[in-house]
């Protein structure tokens, strides 16, 4: 990998296919796993490119929610790949802090935080009211749904209740969504 390639981080994929899939990963998404770049059966990388995790993704979606709509199965997996992340050595270090901060001031944060987990995507957040921000995301992909899971899962785990994430996918790769909690 050269110094400007677009790179996931392993905060990410320990999150979701160490941490969230244990147990879930069956031979043949480990071996279509291992042909996009990602050999579960090696220590995780340090980082993946993001075609080949973006590649990944779509093994995952395809192995294990064949009948799911894939915008769907890509909000699990984001819900997954949170929950995941806070079995991590990073995610169990900062628990106490996110529940403490609170919904609001966590996903004020939500920028500075994808640069744990990538080093091509950054974000821009407004808040619209006590109870709602808007994240402004220059590079999802062609997943939008994997971070709208992540920030409900978050947004949850920061206790907040009542949340919804509205996403909005007009000029991919960039994706702007509204997230709100009672």
């Amino acid at each position: 990998m050269a110094q400007t390639d677009k790179l996931v981080f392993a905060t990410a994929i320990e999150g979701l296919y160490v941490k969230a899939l244990a147990g879930r990963v069956t031979p043949a998404l480990a071996a279509a796993l291992a042909r996009q770049g990602l050999d579960l059966s090696k220590p995780v990388p340090p980082a993946l490119t993001r075609d080949a995790w973006y590649a990944c993704l779509g093994e995952a979606v395809a192995h294990l929610y064949p009948t799911l709509p894939r915008d769907e199965a890509h909000r699990e997996l984001g819900r997954l790949m949170t929950r995941g992340v806070s079995e991590t050595f990073w995610g169990r270090a900062f628990a106490p802090a996110i529940r403490l901060l609170g919904a609001r001031r966590v996903l004020l944060r939500v920028p500075n935080q994808f640069k744990s987990t990538n080093n091509y995507a950054p974000g821009a957040t407004t808040e619209l009211s006590p109870t709602s921000v808007r994240l402004e995301v220059t590079d999802v992909g062609d997943a939008p749904g994997v971070l709208q899971g992540s920030l409900e899962e978050l947004a949850l785990w920061a206790g907040a209740t009542g949340v919804k994430v509205e996403v909005s996918f007009e000029r991919p790769p960039q994706a702007t969504y509204v997230i709100s909690w009672t």
